[in-house]
């Protein structure tokens, strides 16, 4: 685990100036020009020994509902019940988690929903967002046909952790725990290696398949239903590699019929840091590869109509929450975790330029909505 207040966690190398600087805000960058009727606000959420006081317009005055688009026990199930717990005397009403995985869809057809709901335009329902799985999603899909919600209908006000995405492969390979042997093997028997990625257009597939293309590897696909099916299917011994995250590697490695090689990360994640052949993104100059680094990003995102005042007051609750020892526990039991705050500019920024670099990516490995 690292916890870090510099550095970014973000997909594609253009996403290296946020660091730097922050351009111009979009619209939704600071809650949005049209983020419900009032002008931006004046008040500032105030704590009184310890929790947050409602807002003089009364928000919030019921409960408040973290929306995960997933299971009870996947990564974004687990965060809302941190908070939950982490809220605990923070939050002046009850914080609700609510499970709602899809069979079709996601977050942005989530949020669409949640427009419809009793307290929906005020803030009650926040939406647990992958900043940038969300982001590109609408490139996957036609998303804003299909719900009525683009990018700049969605304010992405917060994110409080991120994760590298790793590539976990079976035990017995000819390649052992050495991803350079990786490489090389790919390299020299074209469509032989078995790629099993956690459903097609997922986020950890299109950086596999951005990977793969970087590195001259040809494999044989064969998608999963998912990242936990793929992961088992690594397990068995029926598929040589996928792109997956962390915490489903975790689970997978500890049985001792799989191996992390590779994480999208500079660095060695202190859970695999005893490999030495382990690669990271610091290789990827050795590989001719372009600087990037593919990750999830994780934080809530709200209609853009919601006000400005609620989104900050929203923002200040769960940055609370960040800094009690029960989120800061995550540390120690979230695979790869690095705990770090972005501010409702950097996260819609971050939103906003994934949105716009990934599209000739998505494009190039044939994943495009328009191109199929």
């Amino acid at each position: 685990m690292t916890t870090s207040k510099s550095r970014r966690l973000i997909s594609l190398s253009a996403i290296a100036l946020l660091t730097a600087c922050v351009q111009e805000a979009s619209p939704q960058a600071s809650g949005g020009a049209d983020a419900g009727s009032e002008p931006a606000a004046d008040v500032e959420p105030e704590f009184v020994d310890g929790e947050l006081q409602p807002l003089p317009d009364g928000f919030p005055d019921m409960p408040i509902t973290l929306v995960s688009v997933d299971e009870a026990g996947s990564l974004d199930g687990v965060y809302a019940r941190t908070l939950d717990e982490a809220l605990n005397g923070i939050s002046p009403v009850d914080i609700i988690v609510s499970d709602e995985p899809r069979a079709e869809g996601g977050t942005v057809n989530t949020l669409a929903d949640v427009k419809t709901r009793d307290g929906g335009l005020e803030g009650y329902f926040p939406v647990i967002t992958s900043i940038g799985g969300t982001a590109t999603d609408w490139h996957v899909a036609p998303l804003e046909e299909e719900t009525g919600v683009g990018i700049d209908d969605v304010n992405f006000f917060i994110s409080t952790e991120n994760y590298p995405w790793v590539v976990m492969t079976r035990t017995d390979a000819p390649w052992g725990a050495s991803f350079a042997e990786f490489v090389e093997y790919g390299r020299e028997n074209p469509g032989e290696l078995r790629y099993i990625p956690g459903g097609v257009g997922s986020g950890t597939d299109i950086a596999g398949e951005w990977l793969l293309a970087n590195l001259g590897i040809e494999v044989n696909k064969i998608p999963a239903a998912d990242r936990q099916a793929a992961a088992a299917i690594i397990g068995s011994g029926e598929g040589d590699f996928t792109m997956t995250q962390p915490e489903v590697a975790a689970t997978t490695t500890q049985t001792g019929r799989a191996e992390v090689i590779f994480a999208t990360s500079q660095d060695v994640p202190e859970e695999w840091a005893d490999n030495p052949d382990f690669g990271t993104a610091a290789d990827y100059e050795e590989y001719g590869i372009p600087e990037a680094t593919w990750g999830t990003v994780l934080g809530f995102m709200l209609p853009v109509e919601v006000p400005e005042s609620h989104a900050q007051w929203l923002f200040a609750l769960f940055e609370a929450a960040m800094e009690t020892d029960i989120y800061q526990q995550r540390g120690e039991t979230q695979a790869g975790i690095n705990i770090e705050l972005l501010s409702t500019e950097e996260a819609n920024q971050l939103a906003d330029t994934l949105y716009e670099e990934s599209e000739p990516i998505i494009r190039d490995i044939g994943l495009h909505f328009e191109d199929n």
